[in-house]
């Protein structure tokens, strides 16, 4: 039996992983889509596809789960966002994904934990903050003030709908969701083999994604770096730290503040999405994943 409700997990992340050409029709008239989790929804999850596009996927006691192919129970809670999943089944007529049965691997589970761990702090923080809030209001720090001010706003808009009781339980509500993030934009830069120079025509693109997320409200980004499952482990774990500090120094250069960065990560040859027995898969895993994220709570003011 497979659980429809999620546990409430952040996500972070890195979404557009290039990861190959997800294949649409086959046997039977069923669908088969590739991609990653980018939300949940009450009674299944949104994904992004390879090629750009939204599903929505929907899950019934029917859905299977196959990890790698093993043994062993696995749980609807495990399909948190930010994994990599393949999903097949059938459309109904509200263009939902009805999947009959998802795929995922352990290397695809590890990794998108490995995300989610990446924002811990902060969703630790906002929990202090808005606690402190509640409690003492005392003197704020800046991020303590922006929630401060969420508050009061969502508060007034509740009691003008339905009435003090009802506003403060939507509002309470609202601010215990703001440990919950949007992917709103994703961008890769590519690196030669054994380097963790930025190559020069990223970094004016850098600039510009810098940019647009300071136009973003409540944001955060999130800088992975990888290498290619070529050579020692000590040496690519090297790169893969290097090459996501060179694009978090771009990032900070063109205005984004250190708090608004999470701790880079050094994802060394997890994730590759490339065949490493070719010059051209190589080439698809020596990357750094930079993605803009948006607090739900601030999105949904």
């Amino acid at each position: 039996m497979i659980t429809r409700n999620f546990t409430r997990l952040i996500v972070p992340v890195a979404m557009t992983l290039v990861m190959g050409t997800a294949s649409l029709t086959f046997a039977k008239g069923e669908e088969r889509v590739t991609g990653f989790i980018t939300s949940r929804v009450a009674s299944g999850f949104m994904m992004q596809t390879v090629e750009g596009t939204v599903v929505t996927v929907g899950l019934s006691d029917a859905t299977k789960l196959k990890v790698d192919n093993g043994p062993g129970r696995w749980e609807a809670s495990q399909l948190e966002p930010g994994l990599r999943v393949q999903v097949e089944g059938n459309y109904d007529p509200a263009m939902t994904l009805v999947a009959r049965e998802i795929k995922f691997g352990k290397k695809d589970l590890r990794l998108a934990t490995a995300i989610r761990a990446g924002l811990n702090l902060t969703a630790e923080q906002v929990a202090r903050n808005a606690a402190m809030i509640g409690q003492h209001g005392t003197s704020l720090t800046e991020q303590q003030a922006a929630l401060a001010k969420q508050r009061s706003e969502l508060a007034d808009q509740d009691q003008r709908i339905v009435g003090t009781t009802g506003a403060i339980a939507r509002t309470n509500d609202r601010i215990n969701n703001l440990d919950d993030y949007n992917v709103v934009e994703s961008f890769t830069v590519l690196f030669k083999n054994g380097q963790a120079n930025i190559p020069a025509q990223y970094v004016s693109q850098l600039g510009a994604f810098a940019g647009k997320a300071k136009g973003v409200d409540g944001y955060k980004v999130s800088v992975e770096g990888f290498a290619s499952a070529v050579g020692s482990k000590s040496r690519n774990d090297a790169l893969s730290h290097d090459r996501a500090d060179n694009v978090t120094a771009i990032l900070q250069q063109n205005g984004i503040p250190p708090a608004n960065i999470l701790v880079p990560a050094a994802m060394s040859t997890t994730g590759q999405i490339g065949d490493n027995r070719t010059a051209k898969g190589q080439a698809q895993n020596r990357r750094v994943v930079v993605s803009i994220l948006q607090n739900k709570g601030v999105a949904g003011k």
